[in-house]
C-alpha cells in the first residue's frame, strides 16, 4: 500500500507468516509506526524474540537507524519512528509460532508518512518521540504479569527484550528548559531498573 494511514491488521485466523509491503513517494524522509494493538508471545528464556513470535521491519531503512529491534510480547500503544530511503519501500512481517496456541495474538499497526520538510519530524536517530509536557515512557513489552513463554519450569523468564539498543527523545516545549521522571507504578522497584549481571563499568557491563 501506498496510502498514508496504512493500518496492517491481524486476520480472523493467525497465519505462520504475514506481511505488508508500504511503498512512499519521493518526498517521504520518515515513517512512524503506530502500534495501536500488538499482542504476540513474549520473548524466550534470554530475552530473545527470534524463536517465537516477533515483528520485523525490512526494506529501505537507512543505515543510521537500521538497528530496529524485532518486536514480541506486549506492546500497544508504542510506536516507532524511522528514516527511509526515498523511493524505496520497507516491508512489515510477523511471524507467529501456530504450535502455540495457549495465546490469542493481535495486532493493528498504523502507518503514517512524514514528508522532508515537516517541521516537526523527530531528530535523526530517534527510535520513539515524545511531544506535549506530560506523558509515559516504557520499554518495548513493559509490563506486570509473567511470560506467557514460559513453559512452566521452575526457572523465570524475564519480560524485558534482551539486545535492543535505541534512543528515546523527547521534545522541548516552548517555555520549559527541565524535565522530571518519575515511575508510574506505585510501590514498585523496578521503576528504573536494569540487569547487570553483577558487572559495573562501561568496559565490562555484559548485561545493560
Amino acid at each position: 500500500s501506498s496510502e498514508n494511514g496504512t493500518i496492517f491488521t491481524s486476520p480472523n485466523t493467525i497465519l505462520p507468516l504475514c506481511s505488508a509491503m508500504i511503498r512512499f513517494g519521493t518526498d517521504i524522509c520518515q515513517v512512524k509506526l503506530e502500534l495501536e494493538e500488538f499482542v504476540l508471545l513474549d520473548p524466550d528464556a534470554e530475552g530473545l524474540c527470534t524463536e517465537g513470535d516477533y515483528l520485523q521491519i525490512f526494506g529501505g531503512a537507512v543505515a543510521a537507524t537500521s538497528r530496529l529491534p524485532l518486536l514480541c510480547g506486549t506492546s500497544s500503544g508504542q510506536h516507532m519512528y524511522f528514516t527511509v530511503m526515498q523511493g524505496l519501500p520497507i516491508g512489515l512481517q510477523i511471524r507467529v509460532d501456530t504450535a502455540r496456541t495457549s495465546l490469542t495474538r493481535s495486532w493493528k499497526i498504523v502507518v503514517y508518512h512524514y514528508a522532508c520538510g515537516y517541521e516537526n519530524l523527530p531528530p535523526e536517530g530517534c527510535l520513539q518521540y515524545f511531544t506535549g509536557t506530560s506523558g509515559t515512557v516504557s520499554s518495548f513489552n513493559f509490563k506486570t504479569g509473567v511470560n506467557n513463554n514460559n513453559p512452566g519450569t521452575s526457572d523465570g523468564y524475564s519480560l524485558h527484550l534482551s539486545s535492543t539498543r535505541y534512543s528515546i527523545c523527547v521534545r522541548r516545549e516552548e517555555g520549559y528548559c527541565s524535565i522530571a521522571w518519575s515511575q508510574t507504578v506505585a510501590g514498585a522497584g523496578n521503576g528504573f531498573s536494569l540487569s547487570t549481571d553483577g558487572f559495573v563499568g562501561e568496559s565490562s557491563c555484559s548485561g545493560d
